[in-house]
């Protein structure tokens, strides 16, 4: 009998016992638990995608991006002299309108939108407004209290 007909079971848990070890001993975005008790025993925890689209390009972001942009952006609308002179995070730049140009800006990563002063206040107030209320902001609580951002 071939070795991989035998022993296809007990590989495939070792590769699974490998693999939840490797994803706890890794700083990933995407944690995966274990749950024997179910059939398959393996759980992906849910995502969330910020993407960014301009006329020319679409760039994905993960967890850890919007969560440090909202939470500048709440930041801004609760304490706005706190930013006055902007931001540089870890994956977020952030500008108000008047104080590195006329008009404000953020960035993620490499990338910077600028947006004249209308339109950014209008995007920090409705981001946080719709991220504050009802069944978005439920499942950002849940997705906070998952990937430990309390």
């Amino acid at each position: 009998m071939p070795l991989h007909q035998g022993s296809s079971n007990r590989a495939q848990t070792l590769l699974q016992e490998a693999y939840g070890i490797y994803n706890r001993r890794q700083n990933t975005e995407r944690p995966t638990l274990s749950y024997p008790e179910h059939r398959g025993g393996w759980y992906d925890a849910p995502r969330l995608h910020l993407l960014i689209t301009g006329q020319d390009f679409v760039v994905p972001y993960g967890w850890d991006h919007f969560s440090e942009l909202l939470g500048l952006f709440i930041l801004y609308t609760r304490h706005p002299e706190a930013l006055a002179h902007g931001h540089h995070g870890d994956h977020v730049m952030f500008s108000p309108p008047g104080n590195a140009s006329k008009d404000g800006f953020f960035g993620l990563d490499g990338l910077r939108i600028f947006l004249p002063p209308d339109d950014f206040e209008t995007l920090v107030r409705e981001l946080v407004a719709r991220c504050s209320d009802g069944v978005l902001a439920d499942a950002l609580d849940g997705l906070r209290s998952l990937y430990g951002d309390l």
